[in-house]
């Protein structure tokens, strides 16, 4: 196409023509000249594609208001489009609202060396013996859980070693958990009283304040193994605050006998906590 003065324009020629042509265009005539591309000829030789221009001020108006009408039109789509959508959004979400919600917990497996920590982690995972070595730093597993009530529960499992170097790290794991399972060899009654220091001193940070505790009294399918009283009493369960909700399960994490009731009772207490929790926001 070519313009009143026989030139073809492009966009380069209208930049650099501009002010030669503002006593002769519109406004409306430079716009509609940017919005309506037309294809460049096969044969012919061009830096970009050409664009349409409009012989005169009468066309020119007529395409803006050509413009505006289309833009009238195509709002009052958009708009009718975005009231269904909210409305279709708006039903999707209270038929999400009645669907079961799905929680995962936060759950730290803590304990000596040599205790059995690993064992009851991958038990729970694979539900099959699985020879491990000890921990040098830690094992994190996601594991869905059937509780007894047929609810399946994901855990997401943190197992720290526990050698002596390794239990000043221990409170970096801890940090906003839901629950913590210390487990205890219920045949080492020489390493019981270091097995107390290390459950209390981590029950006792602040940010562990209310946490549940599991204590998984593992072994206790070998003969030699301390009964459930001697271990609380050895432990002075009786001596963790009175904020700290605690369970003492006794377990064979060889074969898994004791560990599903161990997590259900944990789950319980990781439950009362939040609902506890929520009432205090309320109140605030």
């Amino acid at each position: 196409m070519r313009s009143g003065r026989g030139q073809s324009l492009n966009p380069r020629f209208l930049v650099q023509k501009a002010p030669e042509l503002r006593g002769e265009l519109s406004r409306a005539d430079l716009g509609c000249a940017f919005a309506h591309r037309v294809e460049t000829p096969p044969n012919a030789f061009s830096f970009g594609p050409r664009l349409q221009f409009g012989s005169s001020l009468v066309a020119g108006s007529s395409r803006k208001r050509s413009c505006k009408a289309e833009r009238r039109k195509h709002f009052n789509l958009e708009h009718s489009f975005a009231t269904e959508m909210g409305n279709g959004l708006s039903d999707q979400t209270s038929i999400l609202s009645s669907l079961p919600s799905f929680q995962s917990f936060h759950v730290v497996i803590l304990g000596l060396d040599c205790a059995g920590k690993t064992t009851v982690l991958y038990r729970l995972q694979f539900n099959e013996f699985v020879n491990t070595v000890p921990t040098k730093g830690f094992n994190t597993e996601k594991i869905k859980v059937t509780l007894g009530n047929s609810k399946t529960v994901t855990f997401h499992f943190w197992d720290v070693g526990g050698q002596e170097k390794l239990r000043p790290l221990w409170k970096s794991y801890t940090r906003c958990t839901d629950g913590i399972v210390f487990v205890v060899d219920s045949v080492d009654i020489e390493r019981m009283e270091e097995a107390k220091t290390e459950l209390h001193k981590i029950t006792r940070i602040s940010e562990n304040q209310g946490v549940p505790v599991l204590i998984v009294a593992n072994k206790q399918d070998l003969r030699n193994s301390l009964s459930l009283s001697e271990i609380e009493k050895l432990l002075a369960m009786g001596e963790l605050s009175s904020s700290t909700p605690w369970h003492l399960q006794p377990t064979c994490a060889i074969i898994g006998d004791g560990l599903k009731e161990g997590l259900e009772k944990l789950h319980d207490m990781i439950i009362k906590r939040r609902k506890m929790l929520r009432q205090q926001k309320k109140k605030r």
